[in-house]
């Protein structure tokens, strides 16, 4: 699904005869074609088959060399390079590498990004066979393991499947780098058209500063950058694998191109307003962060128990659509709002009216074919009545859970 990306028949040559390799065909890439998924389709005589992933990177691909179910067959690969690679079934897959004491190194495990049934678990070991570290897919089940070596000397990679299954369904990259590697990104979007300045979240980022936070026990560190929204929303386009529920917004791809190499892809999205971020403390009514609607913010559920307050004025009968992206970014957070009406008497004592609580959405628009059921909550507020509001959003588990890759984005927008 890009003019860069061609595919031909493959043929073998004998005697001056040329054959066709039954299907088999060589694919070339041009070199502006940008990192990404995308999709490969067969068109024939008997119509357009179904769509597979085909991935663009800017690493050293291989591919895995069997047997390597045991740790004396393990594949050899390269720091800063992708191994492509299945499970099958009860065996494991080694891989080895050669590092250096205090590198922070990554191994990305790609599976359920690339359209694959696997779920896989990522072991490091070291020389000896003592575990180092451990991932499980997460996100889109996919696994990144993180660890910064103690030593010198060799390293070993076990990879399988969560329920030990195998096919030649059970795909999966194994990325293993000391490159940028992106968490998540704040604000996640911009105006069509617009310079939109970002902060990116992640690790092994060049130039970039401890964040503060971190991921599994891991630190991550932040870097702003400043990026173009794409002017043309009709004909955005993102390099990924986009889920039905994303189906109604608009979404782009960006590379963060560094010294230490490229970045692995976001993806981003489009808003109506500018973005802003939620201004902490704003965990209490009292702290609760001001807008001028129409308005978008972007935020956080941090930490367990994070609740955030936003206030803001409207007039009788005015109309908005309330939204609150989570979901349908790929965010862990899972956001929930109610919205009340605040007013005060003569000696500022405060009265709390609710107008509503809203969790998921629960529109189907063709059910078991483009499934839109999704946790974000959308709804039309139509004022009842001059005076203030506050909104609260909070994760909808958030007496449990907290986590800072669980941003949202929160949309208040005139109808249209």
């Amino acid at each position: 699904n890009h003019p860069g990306i061609k595919a031909e028949q493959k043929v073998t040559e004998a005697n001056g005869v040329k054959t066709p390799v039954t299907n088999t065909f060589v694919v070339t890439v041009a070199a502006g074609v940008a990192e990404g998924i995308y999709e490969v389709r067969f068109a024939g005589r008997f119509g357009v088959s179904n769509p597979r992933s085909f991935v663009v990177g800017s690493r050293k691909e291989s591919n895995e060399i069997e047997p390597n179910n045991a740790r004396e067959q393990s594949t050899p690969v390269e720091l800063n390079s992708t191994v492509n690679a299945r499970t099958d079934g009860s065996a494991y897959d080694f891989f080895k590498f050669t590092g250096k004491a205090g590198q922070r190194v990554l191994a990305v495990c790609s599976a359920g990004r690339v359209d694959s049934k696997a779920r896989p678990d990522v072991e490091l070991q070291s020389a000896t066979g003592r575990r180092l570290a451990f991932a499980r897919g997460q996100q889109r089940r996919d696994a990144l393991l993180d660890v910064t070596l103690p030593a010198d000397g060799d390293y070993y990679l076990r990879v399988i499947d969560h329920l030990y299954a195998g096919t030649v369904d059970h795909f999966y990259r194994l990325t293993v780098t000391t490159g940028p590697h992106i968490d998540f990104a704040l604000p996640s979007a911009g105006v069509p058209g617009a310079n939109t300045q970002i902060t990116l979240f992640g690790r092994n980022l060049p130039g970039g500063q401890p964040a503060g936070v971190s991921v599994e026990g891991r630190p991550l560190e932040k870097v702003a950058v400043s990026i173009t929204v794409p002017g043309d929303v009709e004909n955005t386009h993102a390099t990924d694998n986009l889920a039905a529920i994303q189906g109604g917004i608009d979404a782009f791809t960006y590379v963060w191109n560094t010294p230490a190499g490229n970045a692995n892809p976001i993806t981003l999205f489009v808003s109506s307003a500018p973005v802003g971020l939620e201004q902490e403390p704003n965990d209490t009514p009292a702290q609760a962060n001001k807008l001028t609607v129409p308005a978008e913010v972007a935020g956080q559920f941090q930490a367990r128990g994070d609740v955030d307050f936003f206030t803001f004025d409207a007039k009788a009968q005015e109309s908005y659509w309330i939204e609150a992206f989570g979901d349908r970014q790929n965010s862990l957070a899972d956001p929930y709002i109610t919205l009340d009406r605040v007013t005060k008497d003569d000696k500022g004592v405060e009265t709390v009216q609710r107008i509503t609580a809203q969790d998921d959405t629960g529109t189907n628009l063709i059910p078991n074919v483009f499934e839109t059921l999704n946790d974000d909550p959308t709804f039309q507020f139509v004022v009842p009545a001059d005076g203030t509001y506050r909104l609260t959003i909070r994760d909808r588990y958030y007496e449990s859970r907290g986590d800072a890759r669980m941003v949202y984005r929160l949309a208040i927008r005139k109808a249209a």
